[in-house]
Parts: structure tokens; sequence; C-alpha cells
């Protein structure tokens, strides 16, 4: 499945459980990371992580998440962290 389909599916989800959420979010990091090898395009990275940024948010709202933080380096990579509260 093509990242933004994943994306979609992400930020569209319910997910009561971190673990899931995180492996679904991980599954869409992937893809992107996929697809973006060689020369990637500046627009697109711009959609895609948008995109991702919604997921996120939708994957910390839904599992509890105290926070999270999307990292984009060169050469590409993306890279998302959730994070919980230890209780």
């Amino acid at each position: 499945m093509e990242a933004e389909a994943l994306l979609s599916a992400v930020e569209s989800g319910s997910y009561g459980d971190p673990g899931e959420a995180m492996g679904a979010l991980a599954e869409a990091v992937a893809a992107i990371n996929r697809e973006m090898v060689g020369e990637p395009d500046g627009i697109r990275i711009r959609r895609l992580v948008t995109h991702l940024h919604g997921a996120a948010a939708s994957v910390a709202a839904q599992s509890g998440a105290s926070g999270f933080s999307i990292a984009v380096g060169l050469p590409f990579g993306v890279s998302v962290r959730v994070e919980w509260e230890h209780r």
C-alpha cells in the first residue's frame, strides 16, 4: 500500500491499544521512506509530512500519548516519536 493510503488509514483509524497504533504509524513511516528513495520531490515531501502530522496527532490523541514529534533529515528519512507518561 502506498504512503498516502496508509496515512489516511492511520488518521481515520480507531486505536485503543498504543502498540497497535504505533505499529500502524510505523508502517506508514516506512512507506514514506521507501517512496522517497533517490531524489525526493520537495512538494511531495511537504504533503506527506503534513499528512503524517495529522496521522500522528490522531494516534497520540486516541492512545493517550503525552506528545509526539516528527523529524525529517537528509539524506531523506522521516521518523516519528510518540511519548506516553509513565504511571
